[in-house]
């Protein structure tokens, strides 16, 4: 598995460890290492680094721009997390209300469905 060694040491370069990959989350795993490849100053080697670990899905990507980019829209979205998170539970509870007004219609046409049901 020579592709697996290679993103291997690339992580270990950038200061992404095998404990960072099984215990971060996505986003965080993301940042570490987009922090960790815009940190290398040789642009040759961050290149390197870059299809080391994502193939060649960002080959070509300046990873600078791409680690400073990521870093202001999370700060951008911690924002609105209380937002989002309020949003949530409305729909939630918006969701069950609407479960609970269909059971009661259900209920209150019983006996007519009943009715139906045995002509």
């Amino acid at each position: 598995f020579p592709s697996h060694d290679r993103a291997r040491q690339a992580f270990d370069k950038i200061g992404v460890s095998l404990e960072d990959l099984r215990t971060l989350s996505e986003e965080d795993l993301l940042r570490k290492t987009l922090d960790g490849i815009a940190q290398v100053g040789n642009a040759s080697e961050r290149a390197r680094l870059q299809v080391a670990i994502f193939g060649k899905t960002l080959k070509g990507i300046d990873a600078v721009g791409l680690a400073a980019g990521f870093k202001v829209s999370s700060e951008e979205m911690k924002k609105y997390n209380d937002t989002i998170s309020s949003a949530e539970k409305a729909q939630e509870k918006l969701e069950y209300a609407i479960m609970k007004f269909k059971l009661e219609v259900l209920n209150a046409l019983k006996p007519f469905i009943d009715f139906l049901n045995k002509w």
